[in-house]
C-alpha cells in the first residue's frame, strides 16, 4: 500500500505549489546555487496557469509513461531471511497476533522532456518527501529513509532519451510489520501426498502421477 499512500501524498503536496511560489523556490537549493529567475521559469513551465501538467500515478500499471509524469513502484529489497508466523503480539481482543517484517524499496521514477525539467520535479519530489517523511512514519512504514538516486543510466536510459524522454529516479526504503490474526479454529490437517500412478492405490489413497 505505500505506493498508493505515497502518490496520494507527493500529488497532494505538488498541487499545492501551484499557487504558491516562495513554498515553490524553498523546494529547490538555494538562490547561490540555482538563481530564483530559473527557478521561477521552471514553475511557469510546470504550472502553466496556475494548474501542474505533471501527473502521478504507480509504476506498472500498462501505460507508457507519459513525458511528464512521475511514477512509484516498489521493489524487494536484499534481507536475511526471517521464519514465517512469527509471534508480534495480540488484538484488542487478545487474539495472537502473527507476522513478518518486510524490508522494501520504493522506486520514484521522473520523466520529463528535458533534462532540466527532469531535474527541477526530481528534486521538487524528494524535498517533498523529506518533508512529509513524518507522515510515513505516522501511517506505520518504520525506518524510512533516502537511499539513492540519479539519472536512469546505460541501454534503459538511451532507449528513452531516444524518444525524447529524460528520466531521473529515487529509491526509498521502509520496513513494515505486516501482521494477521491467528485463526481461532483448527487449521486442518494435510493429508498424505502419494507419488503413484493414478491407479496406484497406497493406504487406501489413490496415486496422481500419470506417466508420460
Amino acid at each position: 500500500m505505500i505506493d498508493l499512500h505515497y502518490a496520494m501524498t507527493i500529488r497532494a503536496a505538488w498541487a499545492a505549489l501551484a499557487g504558491d511560489l516562495p513554498a515553490w523556490r524553498e523546494m529547490l537549493p538555494p538562490d547561490s546555487r540555482i538563481s530564483q529567475e530559473v527557478k521561477d521559469q521552471w514553475h511557469d513551465l510546470l504550472f502553466p496557469g496556475g494548474r501542474s501538467i505533471v501527473e502521478f500515478g504507480q509504476s506498472y500499471d500498462g501505460k507508457k509513461p507519459k513525458v511528464l509524469q512521475v511514477t512509484v513502484g516498489v521493489m524487494d529489497n536484499a534481507s536475511e531471511h526471517q521464519p514465517l508466523g512469527y509471534a508480534v503480539g495480540r488484538d484488542d481482543d487478545g487474539t495472537p497476533l502473527v507476522g513478518l517484517l518486510a524490508d522494501e524499496h520504493l522506486l520514484v521514477n521522473c520523466y520529463g522532456p528535458n533534462k532540466e525539467l527532469v531535474r527541477a520535479i526530481w528534486w521538487v519530489v524528494r524535498s517533498i518527501t523529506i518533508q512529509y517523511g513524518a507522515f510515513m512514519l505516522r501511517a506505520g512504514y518504520e525506518n524510512f529513509s533516502y537511499v539513492g538516486g540519479g539519472d536512469l543510466m546505460g541501454e534503459q536510459g538511451m532507449a528513452f532519451e531516444a524518444n525524447g524522454v529524460f528520466v531521473r529516479t529515487t529509491r526509498w526504503t521502509y520496513t513494515e510489520t505486516v501482521t494477521v490474526r491467528v485463526p481461532s479454529e483448527d487449521i486442518p490437517s494435510i493429508t498424505s501426498v502419494i507419488v503413484a500412478h493414478v491407479d496406484a492405490t497406497v493406504d487406501g489413497d489413490s496415486g496422481g502421477a500419470t506417466p508420460l
